[in-house]
């Protein structure tokens, strides 16, 4: 089905509220502390437990993309295209 086939709401859903005194969204280490809690339930399947192991490993930035570019430098390409010597 394409969305133009679905009938519409018959009414407008009730906005979320937050609970009153907490933040409406999680802070860093609220959703850290929800990870761990699924990270180590093992009740949960091992998918649900690794996703969860993943997103805190780059909430903490464990995962590090090195890129080593080669050539010149931008202070160098500046000073070439204004015609200045380095």
């Amino acid at each position: 089905m394409t969305g133009s086939q679905f009938p519409p709401p018959e009414r407008e859903p009730e906005p979320v509220q937050a609970p009153t005194g907490q933040a409406r969204v999680a802070n860093r280490e609220e959703r850290q502390a929800f990870w761990t809690a699924i990270l180590r339930d093992v009740g949960r399947p091992m998918d649900e437990r690794l996703r969860a192991s993943e997103l805190l490993a780059r909430s903490e930035a464990d995962f590090l993309t090195r890129v080593q570019a080669t050539g010149p430098t931008l202070e160098q390409l500046i000073l070439e295209a204004t015609g200045q010597k380095p």
